[in-house]
């Protein structure tokens, strides 16, 4: 286990997921459902405040780290999350508070939405250019890949997510996939990149994309990328209890890179997802 600093400390790139602040350990709850179910302020639980804020507190702390990265899509659910917590004080606030835990908890969530409106801002500032055309392609593959090894997962995201109400971030964002690629790209110059999450859609984006992506079938395109996987993958750490993170192993393979290009999970779409990797690869050779 490590701590977020001591991660910060020994990674010249630290890219910071949305989901690294952590927050209130409500069984499966998220802060935003357990606010909604809340019709007055004193119904509140305090601690749940509490513990958002502490993590928000954490959260800024480690975006102001020198080597802490965002991307546009990380900044965009933050801002989410602002204008969400912002919709259920004026909601909360349409009833009278006249109790003093009510009073305390309306002061919370306000002083609480301070606190991510300035997050949301310094997230914006500290984004990793993401304008690199190499970038966008890797982006691209990434997406496709994961497009392709799970055809019903967006429509299945959608359906639940809108029979249960989640207040969640549209899948559309990509934003996991696009954190894999802006990692995958600065380990292209750079030795020690990281991704800090708590989701565990990561460990399987990189376990599964870096032999398909590295696959034979591609070479000479994507010769530069295997020499890059075999001696420094990127580092992937998830939040654990506690607070710490825990470092999540990737590599899975004694050789990486298969001669073949075979999607487990979807055989019929492999020739075509092979096709449009390949003209990927090669255009991403011809970029600067």
């Amino acid at each position: 286990m490590e701590t977020l600093q001591q991660i910060l400390e020994s990674n010249e790139i630290v890219f910071l997921d949305t989901s690294a602040k952590g927050g209130p350990s409500d069984g499966r709850k998220g802060f935003l459902k357990i606010l909604r179910a809340c019709q007055r302020y004193k119904y509140i639980n305090p601690e749940v405040i509490q513990q958002e804020s502490e993590a928000i507190t954490n959260f800024m702390s480690a975006l102001q780290h020198p080597s802490s990265r965002t991307i546009e899509q990380v900044t965009k659910e933050i801002y989410f999350f602002k204008d969400k917590i912002n919709d259920q004080i004026n909601r909360l606030s349409k009833q009278k508070v006249e109790e003093d835990l009510g009073r305390d908890n309306q002061q919370a969530l306000n002083e609480l939405y301070q606190k991510v409106k300035l997050v949301s801002q310094t997230s914006k500032k500290n984004e990793w250019n993401t304008q690199n055309p190499g970038y966008a392609l890797l982006s691209e593959m990434i997406i496709l890949l994961n497009q392709k090894l799970y055809p019903r997962k967006d429509s299945r995201e959608n359906r639940v997510n809108r029979n249960q109400g989640k207040l969640k971030i549209p899948p559309n964002l990509k934003t996991d996939e696009r954190l894999v690629a802006a990692a995958y790209y600065c380990s292209l110059s750079l030795d020690k990149i990281a991704v800090v999450a708590r989701d565990n859609d990561f460990a399987n984006l990189f376990s599964e994309s870096y032999p398909l992506l590295g696959s034979g079938v591609f070479l000479p395109y994507n010769n530069n990328f295997r020499c890059v996987v075999k001696s420094h993958l990127p580092e992937l750490y998830k939040l654990a209890r506690g607070g710490n993170y825990k470092k999540i192993k990737i590599r899975a393979r004694k050789n990486p890179f298969p001669d073949s290009f075979t999607l487990i999970n979807n055989h019929s779409a492999s020739d075509e997802t092979r096709r449009k990797i390949l003209e990927l690869w090669q255009d991403f050779n011809s970029t600067p």
